[in-house]
């Protein structure tokens, strides 16, 4: 395989590549490896790939997809309300999150998702946080649940 032609913006694997890719995970031994190779082998017998992957989401139920945005943007909220708001109490830090992402979200956020990197101008602040959750993507939950968030 030519790895370097992988490596060209909007160059996609052909079949090769995933069948390649499929043989290598299959020889790797590992039983998660495994499973990912037997997903890439469902793909190319022509199953959809969000299913073959095991990303679908049943009937009432969040997506995995889904569920790791959320628990990654939950994190993302905690570590802002620790390194930001540490001196205030979780229902005055879910407050100052919330106004603070609200102000994100109506100015930068949409500009910021299309940004290769995170601005120097964000390290350090809340809008580190903020620019992290927009990438995700995901939204910013009410004050209501970043309070239940904080609490968790």
């Amino acid at each position: 395989m030519d790895a370097g032609r992988l490596d060209v913006p909007g160059v996609r694997p052909t079949v090769g590549d995933l069948r390649r890719a499929r043989d290598v995970l299959a020889s790797a031994g590992e039983a998660s490896v495994a499973t990912v190779a037997e997903a890439i082998g469902a793909i190319l017998n022509g199953l959809d790939p969000v299913t073959a992957l095991g990303l679908k989401a049943t009937a009432g139920q969040r997506s995995a997809l889904t569920v790791d945005r959320i628990a990654s943007r939950n994190q993302l909220l905690r570590s802002m309300a620790r390194r930001h708001f540490a001196e205030m109490c979780p229902s005055a830090q879910a407050r100052e999150i919330a106004a603070v992402a609200n102000t994100y979200w109506r100015r930068a956020a949409r500009a910021d998702a299309t940004l290769e990197e995170m601005p120097s101008s964000y390290v350090g602040m809340p809008r580190e946080f903020l620019f992290h959750i927009a990438r995700l993507p995901t939204t910013i939950p009410s004050e209501r649940t970043i309070r239940l968030v904080l609490a968790s």
